[in-house]
């Protein structure tokens, strides 16, 4: 027997090709699927009533803080679980679009590594003061024999964040980045963070007096603060020079601004039903956290469906590639009518 010639070796490599790609069908599902994620909406929508399910679910079946009234434990409870929910579910949209697409495109790099740093330093805070015996009795010599109220929640929830921001800078290494990078400043910024953080940890070591654990750890709650406050910086930057939020999902924003109203609903609730103001204004972190999220989401919202509001052309794109139509100018490389590429995903080059 002859050996096959070069073209018909070639025309059986790439039949063998054509037999590994997805289904039509399955391309016009993963490509409508993507598109619903960019564009939002729907995707917002469903994160946000899974949150309050949730919120509700759990607020109604665990038990209440028994120094709330009867008439007041259970919405407290509620408000209280609902704002764990919203910030709990509200990282897995992004991630999925970006898995989906392959790319981080209209992402702000400076914006998730100011999330990571916030959320290592929130999780150190949270395990060494859950975990660490002798960081308890320091907390206690330090607030009048007082315990701390870091509990089981708060440390899974810090958890929770670090591994989804950790997956998100997983992506950004691996995914396309359109010619993104992380900024100057950012990178200032985060060595003159980390250089402060070293310093106090080494003299806390070595016994410096008036350096402790304690204070290392309140240091880096500072730090979590700092973060929470200049995070959506970078990002409303970035779409303010793109004049767009493609690619950048808003139920990211949508629940974080859901998770500090329900946040400062449940310290207002709790101070007027205990008739002790002290509870919003001794915990001035948690009250400025909840209100810088709602007004930066409130401007993130304003960008993505006012200022920069790109029509709903995505879905329409494919009606086009499945007519077989477009008049956009020739295809690019590997792109179907319609800006759909052979892989069933929406052309960056298109969409973006």
């Amino acid at each position: 027997m002859r050996p096959p010639t070069s073209d018909s070796g070639a025309a059986e490599q790439q039949q063998h090709l054509l037999d590994k790609e997805p289904s039509p069908r399955h391309q016009d599902r993963t490509a409508r699927f993507r598109a619903i994620l960019e564009e939002g909406h729907a995707a917002a929508g469903i994160t946000i009533t899974i949150a309050l399910t949730l919120g509700l679910l759990l607020g109604f079946t665990l038990p209440t803080d028994k120094e709330i009234p009867a008439g007041y434990s259970r919405l407290s409870s509620v408000f209280g679980w609902t704002y764990f929910a919203c910030w709990w579910v509200g990282w897995y949209p992004q991630l999925i679009q970006n898995f989906l697409g392959k790319t981080v495109v209209g992402i702000s790099f400076d914006f998730s590594i100011y999330n990571f740093i916030g959320f290592v330093c929130y999780s150190t805070f949270n395990c060494a003061l859950f975990f660490s015996p002798a960081i308890r009795k320091e907390y206690r010599s330090w607030h009048g024999g007082y315990d701390s109220d870091v509990r089981a929640n708060d440390v899974a929830f810090s958890l929770h964040c670090n591994l989804m921001t950790v997956l998100g800078l997983t992506q950004i290494i691996m995914y396309e980045r359109g010619g993104q990078k992380v900024s100057r400043v950012c990178w200032i910024a985060c060595s003159v963070v980390g250089l402060l953080c070293a310093a106090y940890l080494a003299a806390t070591i070595f016994g410096v007096p008036h350096f402790s654990a304690l204070g290392f750890l309140y240091l880096l709650g500072y730090v979590k603060l700092a973060a929470t406050i200049v995070k959506y910086l970078p990002q409303m930057w970035l779409n303010h020079k793109r004049r767009s939020t493609d690619g950048w999902n808003i139920s990211n924003a949508l629940t974080d601004m859901s998770g500090g109203f329900f946040s400062l609903a449940q310290q207002f609730l709790d101070a007027y039903a205990l008739q002790d103001i002290t509870i919003v204004t001794g915990d001035i972190v948690k009250f400025a956290l909840g209100i810088v999220s709602i007004l930066y989401c409130l401007i993130l919202a304003g960008q993505h469906y006012f200022m920069y509001r790109t029509p709903a052309e995505k879905l329409g794109r494919i009606e086009e590639g499945e007519s077989g139509g477009s008049e956009e100018g020739p295809l690019l490389s590997g792109q179907q009518p319609g800006g759909l590429r052979r892989d069933g995903q929406l052309s960056a080059q298109v969409v973006l």
